[in-house]
């Protein structure tokens, strides 16, 4: 299955000297993560929203903090790109692509062609839509329970900020439902401690451990989307494209939860069967 199929066209991309605060929104526009960045036809690099949620405060903190925003006034793209790209050939298989976008953890992925420009970008929505033209294939076709993680780590809404970024960074997940007395009542994302990044508000010891020690029940997303055990995957895909989510609690029959599935299990599927 070639990705030149299934890649987006034209990649979304732009030029080097393009201010951060115009790649936002064309991000947000076009409703892409990562953008390729071109100069005379080549490419040059690639910026994705984590990136810009890095190095940018006005991107996620109140209005109070506008004084923040000055800081990207002038800065261009070409100051926080990734200058050493990984890509993939548009005649590559979409089985390789998908493993390659496991073993780094990227959300898209800069396609080229013979002559070594750029040809598409191959995204998480394209994997899912592949999934959704592949509903009946026996892979695909299966229900949720048979790919999610049940090894579950979960907190409390009384764990603080720090408590969240200790687990993901030690235990490498990007997400952590939260439970009360057992009952899922939110959850947590690598995305929700980026935009907390405590040294983006202050370099006080006082205000840096005042975030740190903020609880979770102030952070999380409540009532997170959720499917049950039987769910097939087809439909968990569309659910994360239509969501723009990236992991999905899963709970039996008594609403309590299972497991977990996130787009790497997906993307998983695909680079055993594709």
């Amino acid at each position: 299955m070639p990705i030149s199929d299934w890649m987006t066209v034209p990649a979304p991309a732009i030029d080097p000297y393009t201010r951060i605060d115009d790649a936002k929104h064309i991000m947000l526009k076009l409703n892409h993560r990562t953008l390729a960045i071109v100069e005379d036809e080549n490419l040059v690099g690639i910026i994705t929203r984590r990136d810009i949620l890095k190095f940018d405060p006005s991107s996620r903190i109140p209005v109070a903090f506008s004084p923040f925003q000055n800081k990207i006034e002038y800065k261009i793209v070409e100051e926080i790109m990734t200058k050493h790209v990984s890509v993939v050939n548009e005649k590559d298989s979409l089985g390789n692509a998908a493993r390659i976008m496991i073993e780094n953890k990227f959300n898209a992925l800069p396609v080229i062609n013979d002559t070594g420009l750029l040809a598409g970008m191959l995204t998480t929505p394209n994997l899912f839509e592949f999934i959704f033209s592949n509903s009946t294939h026996l892979p695909f076709s299966i229900p949720v329970s048979k790919c999610m993680s049940t090894a579950i780590i979960s907190l409390s809404p009384q764990a603080t900020l720090w408590d969240a970024r200790t687990i993901m960074m030690k235990e490498f997940i990007r997400s952590i439902p939260i439970l009360n007395k057992g009952d899922l009542v939110g959850i947590v994302t690598r995305t929700d401690l980026l935009m907390l990044n405590p040294s983006l508000f202050s370099q006080t010891p006082n205000d840096l451990q005042s975030i740190n020690e903020t609880t979770l029940e102030y952070i999380m997303t409540s009532k997170p989307i959720t499917v049950d055990e039987n769910t097939p995957i087809p439909e968990i895909a569309k659910r994360m494209l239509e969501y723009q989510i990236h992991s999905i609690p899963v709970l039996n029959n008594n609403e309590k939860l299972t497991g977990i599935v996130t787009e790497t299990d997906l993307f998983q599927l695909i680079a055993d069967n594709a």
